[in-house]
């Protein structure tokens, strides 16, 4: 019985240990690989262009873990275009900030 009560412990306590894991997301850029213009590097929350995605009629980027379009806003700022390597943002005053991605694209993938 003893030996039943302790395979059945061992068992719990692996099954549980993935449960308190934190998997780091694979598709996140590493830290050195932020890319922050000079104007929003000021600010108190940088802003961090994270990914871009390109299909044939639309167009999002991932800034700061939120997936944006053309036209959101964004804090104080507004999306104003998408391109492969770089997001402009219209911010207060209409001053102009391009977030730059600055991991290099292996492959184009194409869907």
């Amino acid at each position: 019985m003893k030996k039943i009560y302790n395979f059945i412990m061992v068992l719990l306590i692996f099954t549980a240990l993935p449960l308190n894991a934190n998997p780091a997301d694979p598709t996140r850029p590493p830290n050195a690989m932020k890319s922050i213009s000079n104007a929003i590097m000021t600010s108190s929350n940088p802003l961090t262009l994270m990914a871009v995605f390109i299909y044939s009629k639309n167009k999002f980027a991932v800034i700061n873990d939120r997936l944006v379009r053309v036209g959101d806003h964004f804090g104080e700022y507004i999306v104003t275009s998408i391109d492969p390597y770089t997001v402009r943002l219209t911010g207060p005053l209409n001053t102009v900030d391009t977030l730059l991605l600055a991991a290099p694209i292996k492959r184009r993938v194409k869907i």
